[in-house]
């Protein structure tokens, strides 16, 4: 059978859909913060469309900055920047070099830096959480993903575990230990929008 092959450019995410199920769309990248649109959350796009061949093609992802982090080991900024994140050598300050950069699924809205393990967290909207090993921050890598219930706007993390502000879905406590394949151990729906998060100890029992 001949593959039907459909492009979609919704928020600058671009996907692939190819024959026989149904393909299901995240919001992206529309709402500003604090805004009112809600974009195309869950939004059903095509019937007769499997979202198994599915696949990802990539994203313009430079766009308004929501977010920074900061390896005072060595200079480097880590930039939200639309979909994505700037990865600044900042050693001379008169001089800030890019020396990489990251392109994730989804507004970059909240950053944590993990400076004992070089792991970057990212915050991105609709597309939850990602894991970034930095080590090497001229060629980052993912290590995995969650795709949290709500918006992803806000990330911290302690011991094991990340803190999620989820904006519509509350407080959304991540499972981290093992970066490749982070779960959700618990959550707490907020009675308002979540949109920061701050941990003050290291609980991690």
């Amino acid at each position: 059978m001949k593959k039907l092959i459909k492009m979609f450019y919704i928020g600058f995410i671009i996907c692939e859909i190819s024959a026989e199920g149904i393909y299901r769309v995240e919001e992206v990248a529309q709402r500003p913060r604090g805004g009112q649109f809600d974009g195309f959350k869950d939004l059903q796009v095509l019937a007769g469309f499997d979202s198994l061949n599915t696949k990802f093609i990539g994203n313009w992802p430079f766009g308004p900055s929501y977010a920074v982090a900061y390896d005072p080991l060595r200079a480097f900024v880590f930039c939200g920047s639309g979909g994505g994140v700037y990865i600044l050598n900042v050693s001379d300050p008169s001089n800030p070099v890019k020396i990489g950069e990251i392109r994730t699924r989804g507004l970059v809205f909240g950053l944590f830096y993990h400076q004992s393990t070089q792991r970057l967290y990212i915050a991105a909207y609709a597309g939850g959480i990602e894991i970034w090993d930095v080590s090497q921050a001229t060629n980052p890598v993912r290590l995995g993903y969650y795709f949290t219930p709500g918006y992803a706007e806000d990330v911290y993390v302690s011991g094991n575990y990340a803190y999620v502000a989820d904006y519509d879905a509350g407080l959304r406590i991540i499972d981290v230990s093992n970066p490749s394949n982070p779960y959700q151990v618990g959550f707490y729906d907020t009675p308002g929008y979540a949109e920061d998060i701050y941990i003050s100890c290291n609980y991690d029992k």
